[in-house]
């Protein structure tokens, strides 16, 4: 931590040479602690904490994991008052701010909740105040001209004025896209609307190697696993997140952190094993767009709303619904005629029974006035 000579300390006649240089020193060192003052560099969370050195920092997890939470940031070298401008040093290891945390440097977030670095585009500003660190403001909640790979992953979009995603998004079209690729995007919809065939493997828990021939993978690929007809391999599971490691042409490994250990596979498994390398986004292309009926009882139907990609059917987010029409009826007046009863008439004057069908009317289909739209999802 360094302060600034008090004033008229230099203009003071009685100062010595020496006294002069370090009142120089100190002024050059307090001025690279402030924003601006020294090119940016990276702190890498310890435990939980950082230690700043200067003023402007990119920030990366603990053993290089996917996401890290930083609950308290060191005051050593800033006095108080001091500004600290942070972000994430990648896209893919996401830093989680903690609200109200403990302890000395605690961080005390606008809204009282915490905030994800997920995008090296944003950055927020800390005060030191006392034993907290305020939040002044960010670049990625109040400035809403940022481009769409500035905005938070997940974020969905209308776009009326384009037919192809603008950068930093992807057309909400059913696609199965890359986990690795849209590792962000990936971690928020995992396999909510499906993934893709997917290909077959087998087990040698002997080695915790997993083979398929000419697989095509590469180290740090992000998969999935599935099983159909028995039981994965003892260790792995269906609903985590694997890193490829140690890839040979026709075998790899895989981890549950990137560039980490090999899984422990106790057993070979059972049936059908599959990998998977893609999630299938959601499917907006001409449908309506319906909140959620969570309970209310506004969806009628609710309960037999069809699979949204992952087995998931009901009342559950992404779920679907063919379209209807609401069950009713019409009156249709009839008149005597001749000694045959209540009848209705035909066009040809004949004598017709009351189950008489209607014209049909109307078009392929029962919709509001509507205008299309592209929707995109943020990656």
């Amino acid at each position: 931590m360094t302060t600034f000579p008090a004033a008229n300390y230099m203009t003071d006649s009685a100062r010595t040479e020496g006294e002069f240089k370090t009142g120089l020193e100190s002024i050059l060192a307090g001025i690279k602690e402030l924003l601006g003052g020294a090119a940016e560099s990276t702190l890498t969370i310890a435990s939980g904490s950082v230690t700043p050195t200067a003023a402007v920092h990119s920030v990366d997890t603990e053993g290089a994991v996917a996401s890290d939470d930083l609950t308290n940031i060191s005051q050593t070298n800033h006095p108080d008052g001091r500004l600290l401008l942070i972000r994430c040093v990648s896209a893919s290891r996401a830093v989680v701010l903690k609200h109200s945390a403990g302890g000395i440097g605690q961080l005390s977030l606008i809204g009282g909740a915490d905030l994800t670095l997920n995008n090296v585009g944003y950055w927020i500003m800390l005060k030191r105040t006392g034993n907290l660190w305020e939040e002044i403001l960010n670049n990625f909640h109040i400035n809403w001209h940022l481009t769409f790979s500035q905005m938070p992953t997940g974020t969905i979009w209308d776009i009326p004025y384009a037919e192809t995603p603008p950068t930093g998004t992807l057309e909400c079209d059913g696609s199965a896209v890359s986990m690795t690729t849209y590792e962000a995007l990936f971690d928020l919809l995992g396999v909510w609307y499906g993934t893709d065939t997917g290909t077959t493997f087998t087990a040698d828990y002997t080695t915790d190697t997993l083979s398929s021939a000419g697989h095509g993978l590469n180290d740090s690929d992000v998969l999935r696993v599935s099983n159909s007809g028995g039981a994965l391999p003892a260790g792995l599971s269906a609903s985590t997140k694997y890193y490829v490691i140690n890839k040979t042409t026709d075998t790899y490994q895989l981890s549950t952190t990137l560039g980490g250990s090999a899984v422990n596979i106790t057993d070979n498994g059972t049936g059908t094993h599959k990998h998977h390398k893609q999630f299938k986004l959601p499917d907006y292309r001409g449908r309506f767009r319906r909140g959620w009926d969570h309970g209310a009882g506004i969806d009628p139907d609710a309960a037999s709303r069809t699979d949204r990609g992952d087995g998931a059917t009901g009342d559950h987010v992404g779920t679907k619904q063919a379209d209807a029409l609401d069950s009713h009826t019409h009156s249709i007046t009839g008149y005597q005629n001749d000694t045959h009863g209540n009848y209705l008439r035909d066009s040809g004057g004949g004598a017709t029974s009351t189950g008489a069908v209607t014209d049909a009317t109307g078009g392929n289909e029962t919709r509001p006035v509507n205008i299309t739209v592209m929707t995109v999802v943020v990656y």
